[in-house]
């Protein structure tokens, strides 16, 4: 793991540098690294070297730094330095962090009891959630991704009823019958943040899209209404709904991405109990993985794939690659139990109420 960890704040009227200093001094004691001390500053010097200094330089009592964090080889390391700010907060009136995996929020609540609380399904729509086939395969949207991309969720169940939500949104039967066009345009009148929509982009874009006009047109939030009918000013909509986006795709359908505030936290803490995300792939025999392996492998050597620059190869799966993929995973993978299935759409609806999100479905 790489990363960068961001830290802005005041220290507090009477606490001063050399105050401080000997607090990060005796706190470091357990990290393999040396303190050196310079006129108007310190920092913290890494031993393996890999990673940038841990600099405090105060200038009129206010703190406004980061270091950039390489030491995979030594992930307790990383929490240390998060023990280590913990230490010293005492003496800021106001110290904020913040990284690029969202470990920081993650590691503040294993101290804390969960907020969220584990329930049965209720009413209507909730119980209807139980009902329809949950073959992922039936209803699998890995068409509208990059070429090579497929979705691995970890939760069948929840993905089935998205992918199900999102097709009826369309009146469409299946994936054949969408129309891009009309996705991209529902989606930019329903995001939260960041950039528009485009046929350019869709490919990588997707399961942003899904997920958005799920919680968009599926969900109500509090007493204010479905989610698409509320401006985004509405108190605590707009953190709450990227929290969803987030958490949902991260907890459920195996699409990863930085820990984005607390609630989304505190969903992944929440789903490590009731949601299995171990590998996707040990639901597959050792003998498919040796035969995958080895697919692999000659794919690489046959087209002079590039795999020293240390970034992932995309293999398309395309033509001869494609049918041979196929033919290794031709066996069906292992239907979920009732009682899985349950379990994981429990997590569903409790997670939504922690957002203060309700599941009504599709309109009409």
């Amino acid at each position: 793991m790489s990363s960068t960890i961001y830290y802005k704040g005041t220290l507090k009227d009477g606490s001063n540098t050399d105050a401080l200093y000997e607090a990060v001094l005796r706190q470091s004691s357990g990290l393999n690294c040396s303190i050196v001390r310079e006129a108007d500053a310190f920092y913290i010097e890494f031993a393996e070297g890999t990673s940038e200094p841990l600099m405090f330089r105060l200038l009129n009592g206010k703190l406004n730094w980061f270091c950039k964090w390489d030491n995979p080889g030594n992930p307790d390391e990383y929490y240390r330095i998060f023990d280590l700010f913990l230490a010293v907060k005492p003496f800021f009136k106001s110290l904020r962090i913040d990284d690029d995996e969202g470990a920081w929020q993650e590691y503040q609540l294993k101290s804390k009891p969960c907020k969220i609380c584990l329930r049965e399904l209720s009413g209507p729509a909730e119980l209807g959630l139980l009902e329809g086939d949950f073959d992922a395969e039936k209803c699998d949207l890995s068409g509208l991704l990059k070429p090579g991309m497929r979705f691995f969720p970890y939760s069948d169940a929840v993905y089935c009823v998205i992918a199900r939500d999102f097709l009826k949104t369309f009146d469409a039967v299946s994936v054949m019958q969408l129309d891009r066009d009309r996705i991209i345009k529902l989606a930019n009148k329903l995001r939260t943040d960041g950039e528009p929509f485009t046929r350019e982009n869709f490919a990588f874009m997707f399961p942003y899209i899904l997920i958005q006009i799920w919680i968009g047109c599926c969900l109500t939030y509090k007493v204010e209404g479905r989610v698409y009918r509320l401006a985004d000013e509405v108190r605590g909509l707009k953190t709450n709904k990227l929290a969803a986006e987030f958490g949902l795709l991260s907890c459920f359908l195996n699409i990863h991405s930085g820990t984005v505030n607390y609630k989304h936290a505190e969903m992944k803490r929440f789903a490590a109990d009731y949601v299995d995300t171990g590998p996707k792939t040990t639901a597959f025999s050792a003998k498919a993985k040796a035969a995958l392996t080895d697919l692999i492998r000659d794919y690489i050597a046959e087209n002079n794939v590039d795999t020293s620059s240390g970034g992932p190869v995309l293999i398309p799966l395309t033509g001869e690659f494609k049918e041979a993929y196929e033919a290794i995973f031709a066996n069906p993978a292992p239907v979920a139990e009732p009682e899985d299935i349950r379990q994981s759409l429990r997590a569903l609806v409790s997670i939504l109420d922690y957002l203060g999100f309700r599941y009504v479905g599709v309109e009409g």
